[in-house]
């Protein structure tokens, strides 16, 4: 409140505004004081409990007038204020910077504000001050954003001062700046933007969080806009279960049944890229925990196994057994897909479409090129890893793992083995014999000791140079591997059968 005073005082604030702003400041302290009174809680929002609510109304005075209820009465001044105070910190704080960097500096008086037009420095210290750190992008941001007479423009030079504050909310404003301007070029992309932030602000702001927050989110939205309308509905981006998926996944392969692979590949990716959007649009509202999120992408990441697979339409069975992460139901944004596929045939032609469906797969979702990329599929794992066979029969996956050929880090990763997609019967088959290979043998201390040589090779060889092996989240000293393995050797000591690390 001396803030305000010395400052209204100074003419950097209007003595209008620095009145609005006080008598709002002292509203807002005393419902937080009322909020706190209750068992000295440290909270800031208010309850949803209908009692409550109206408890929190009468101790701050109001109400019933007869038309309205005490709690309707305070609901409505704590929206006013509330906007009230959003409308001065915009046009102090944000206005001023498209004075400086917007059109509207070349263009007359676009946008009426109290105090004069900032100089550039001043400008670029205030965006840094929000975390906008590339002053002469942020400019051209601004500049191409603003520039013309389309509308789009007239209305992003009307948002802009709220869209800047959203954004310096996100862990990079710069990227979300940019994200925005790339949504605002074509003409479909461009109509798209201008119906959200025209009707729907939680979705624009919803926005802003996205493209603040992940270049990859972005990309996908650029190639897909239709999806920007989903980010606020809570039916766009609501969980999916696996029978959803598959309804999905079966209702898209059969509209292009009669279509190329290729047409199908593309289909499949744009459905998946969208799903994995609207995942990850939950995860970073926190609508979900890493949980949640694990379970959907894992749930997606079968689904998708499986239409490749039927795209690949295979003559012979074959199954596919999730391990690492993927087994685990454990998938995060990042995860690769561990896969080892088996096939239940036995002749040479039965090896040879067994091989051919393998390639088609692995091809289809790892792409020719990243673009391309649907799902990074890890199949390294297999018996004899890369020197082996793509896709071992049953017959051959037995000799492997049951004859000895197989080392304990393999034994150790197959504690994590599950059918995900592919022929059940195959999947089953294959599941026990795993089951013999990891449970039914001993493990003693000599294996505890390979497990532990492995973990330190696996640290000494990828963990980069020049990274301080402590602090490598994935790698490093109490990291998420130290966990995993951790667990992994305790379960296959005491017999105990989980594929997930929780």
């Amino acid at each position: 409140l001396g803030a305000l005073a010395e400052l209204s005082a100074a003419g950097y604030i209007a003595s209008t505004d620095a009145i609005s702003l006080s008598k709002s400041y002292h509203f807002l302290r005393t419902v937080e004081h009322r909020l706190q009174l209750i068992e000295d809680q440290q909270v800031h929002t208010v309850p949803t409990d209908t009692g409550d609510h109206a408890l929190i109304a009468q101790t701050l005075g109001f109400q019933d007038n007869g038309q309205h209820g005490a709690t309707a009465l305070f609901d409505s001044e704590l929206r006013r204020v509330q906007a009230e105070v959003r409308t001065i910190h915009e046009r102090l704080y944000f206005r001023p910077l498209l004075e400086a960097y917007g059109e509207a500096q070349s263009s007359g008086a676009l946008l009426a504000i109290e105090a004069p037009t900032l100089h550039p420095a001043a400008a670029s210290a205030r965006l840094q001050a929000f975390g906008f750190g590339d002053a002469e992008r942020t400019r051209v941001a601004l500049d191409e954003l603003t520039r013309g007479l389309t509308r789009r423009s007239r209305l992003m030079r009307q948002l802009l001062p709220v869209v800047l504050g959203w954004l310096s909310t996100t862990p990079s404003p710069d990227l979300g700046l940019l994200g925005l301007r790339r949504l605002a070029t074509g003409e479909h992309r461009a109509a798209r933007l201008v119906e959200v932030f025209r009707d729907d602000p939680l979705t624009a702001q919803r926005l802003c969080q996205v493209t603040g927050s992940s270049a990859w989110m972005t990309s996908t939205l650029e190639h897909q806009p239709e999806l920007i309308p989903q980010l606020g509905g809570v039916g766009g981006i609501s969980r999916r279960s696996a029978d959803e998926y598959d309804r999905q996944v079966s209702t898209l392969l059969y509209r292009r049944e009669d279509e190329d692979v290729e047409s199908m590949r593309k289909a499949l990716a744009r459905f998946v890229a969208a799903e994995r959007m609207r995942i990850a649009v939950r995860s970073l509202l926190d609508v979900d925990d890493e949980v949640e999120t694990g379970i959907d992408l894992t749930l997606l990441a079968e689904s998708t196994l499986g239409a490749a697979m039927a795209i690949a339409a295979p003559r012979v069975p074959i199954a596919a057994i999730g391990i690492g992460k993927l087994g685990g139901t454990e998938l995060g944004l990042s995860s690769d897909l561990d896969v080892v596929f088996v096939h239940g045939g036995s002749t040479e032609q039965d090896i040879e479409e067994a091989s051919r469906v393998a390639e088609v797969v692995v091809k289809m979702l790892n792409g020719s090129t990243p673009a391309q990329q649907i799902w990074a599929l890890d199949v390294d794992l297999r018996p004899e890893g890369k020197n082996g066979a793509l896709i071992p029969s049953l017959a051959a996956a037995r000799h492997y793992y049951l004859e000895g050929r197989a080392e304990t880090w393999e034994r150790q990763a197959m504690t994590r083995a599950r059918v995900v997609a592919g022929d059940q019967h195959v999947g089953e088959v294959a599941m026990r014999l795993l089951e013999e290979f990891v449970w039914k043998s001993v493990f003693d201390d000599g294996h505890a000791r390979e497990i532990r040589r492995m973990k330190a090779r696996v640290e000494a060889e990828r963990i980069p140079t020049g990274e301080d092996p402590q602090f490598h989240l994935k790698l490093g000293r109490g990291s998420q591997s130290d966990v995993e393995w951790t667990v992994q050797l305790l379960l296959m000591r005491h017999g105990i059968r989980a594929t997930g690390t929780r």
